[in-house]
């Protein structure tokens, strides 16, 4: 299978998408037909090409769009059709495809041979998109650690944990009924979908939002990126573990990033996107109000020719701000994070390489900034690059 269907997440991925009032009550209607446009392929030489057209198209039409939780649909959707696609111009064999896809005999899908006859099936697509992911969601159901956790979780806080006996009593039901939880999930089928929700409802209370001494996880932030080059992004968005960022390509280089958030731990779909760029996003870091938030970019309004810099979001007013622009110009800062006293901490390479890797690989030197962030304070750390797990020492 071509690498190219490992496109959606990431660790994210993750963009966004139109109106959700439109979405629903069009489906995927609208990313179809913007596929049309794309002329078959002419031969089978030439369908991996036409393949990567398909998911260019799709990175591009859901950076377009608006609502998160609809290019999900979009790009889920897109990674469970590649067998039909595949199988294209042969219509019996891509409706043959499409049924295995959608658990549905083959007669009752017939040949699908073109744009017109897969939007005829979209609203069963997107349904299986989201019934596959919530089995996503459920995935791994460790009833046995759930157990422990509540029971543990009883004795420490006593009545201040509700529902305790609930939790304990539902799982024996739950297993007494279906036998082990993490092999019921993985044969659990549409029809099981209510209970599969119950079951990640139940995790989620147990663990999280029945802890008394937690105030709830009420929002959270996430990068997102879709890669429009039709491959597998785990060698393209990121640095290999011995990298830094100053070994990724910066300027001129589409990422399609976003930076999302998303509501409650349940959450399979982020309901904002604070950031959308063409250009890399990573390393975020929230300050402690809660109102701004630092990330690793390039390009963002700097004139000068170094790629990576380290920028500040206010998540009230969506304005950006490079906090490492007085930094050295053939410099790259990333990494960041906030200190508790109002300063900030983050790597900068200085411009110092180690030929023992293959190409040359920067050295990092962790840098303090002032409160207003106007220069550096010193470089009270440095880590370098080895073999071994990496070691910091007082700068001389």
């Amino acid at each position: 299978m071509p690498d190219y269907i490992s496109f959606l997440r990431l660790f994210s991925c993750s963009c966004a998408l139109l109106c959700a009032g439109m979405l629903h009550a069009s489906g995927l209607q609208p990313w179809l037909r913007e596929l049309a446009v794309i002329p078959p392929a002419p031969s089978a030489k030439e369908k991996d090409a036409w393949m990567r057209q398909v998911w260019t198209r799709t990175a591009e039409y859901a950076a377009s769009l608006s609502e998160p939780a609809s290019a999900d649909d979009c790009g889920d959707a897109m990674v469970l059709l590649v067998p039909v696609f595949q199988a294209w111009p042969d219509g019996k064999a891509a409706g043959a495809a499409l049924a295995e896809i959608l658990s549905v005999p083959a007669e009752s899908i017939g040949d699908v041979s073109s744009w017109d006859d897969l939007v005829k099936h979209q609203e069963a697509i997107q349904e299986r998109v989201r019934f596959l992911r919530l089995k996503k969601l459920a995935a791994y159901y460790d009833s046995a650690a759930i157990r422990r956790a509540v029971k543990r979780n009883r004795d420490k806080y006593g009545e201040r944990y509700a529902g305790a006996e609930g939790f304990l009593a539902r799982l024996d039901e739950w297993e007494k009924e279906l036998g082990p939880l993490d092999r019921w999930v993985e044969q659990a089928g549409p029809g099981q979908a209510a209970l599969l929700r119950e079951m990640v409802d139940l995790r989620r209370k147990a663990l999280i939002e029945a802890l008394p001494e937690q105030n709830g996880l009420k929002e959270w932030v996430s990068v997102r990126r879709f890669n429009p080059s039709g491959k597998s992004s785990f060698n393209h968005d990121r640095p290999a573990n011995w990298q830094g960022i100053s070994s990724m390509p910066g300027p001129g280089r589409k990422y399609r990033s976003g930076i999302v958030k998303f509501n409650g731990v349940s959450s399979s779909s982020p309901v904002e996107q604070l950031l959308a760029d063409d250009r890399w996003v990573g390393h975020l870091d929230v300050d402690f109000s809660g109102e701004k938030l630092m990330f690793t970019g390039n390009g963002f309004g700097k004139k000068e020719s170094r790629p990576w810099d380290v920028f500040e979001l206010d998540l009230k007013t969506g304005e950006k701000e490079s906090l490492t622009a007085h930094m050295p110009a053939d410099t790259d800062s990333y990494n960041s994070c906030y200190l508790p006293d109002g300063r900030i901490i983050f790597v900068n390479p200085a411009c110092r390489g180690c030929p023992a890797w293959p190409g040359w690989i920067t050295w990092a030197t962790s840098t303090f900034t002032t409160g207003k962030r106007k220069r550096p304070a010193g470089l009270p750390l440095t880590r370098t690059i080895t073999g071994s797990p990496p070691c910091c020492r007082t700068a001389g």
